[in-house]
């Protein structure tokens, strides 16, 4: 996993990852701006997913994508903690 803050001058370097990647705000969820850039992308794909995950927050992660199903699950906190 990588994990980039927003900067002034923002240079992404993609070289031999041979692996599709996830591109997503660190926080906001995993539905919002998030994108899912295959392994055989340009440099340009990932650029894109990049800025647009930095219209949401300040710091964007990148993390290989792993094939399979998302659950969600609500927590809430009861009457004793």
């Amino acid at each position: 996993m990588f994990c980039i803050h927003k900067s002034p001058r923002l240079g992404v370097h993609v070289g031999g990852a041979g692996a599709a990647v996830v591109v997503k705000p660190a926080s906001g969820g995993s539905a919002i701006a998030t994108t899912r850039v295959s392994h055989d992308a340009d440099a340009s794909a990932l650029g894109a997913a990049i800025l647009a995950a930095f219209t949401v927050d300040s710091t964007v992660l990148i993390e290989r994508f792993v094939r399979g199903r998302e659950v969600t699950c609500g927590v809430l906190e009861g009457p004793d903690g």
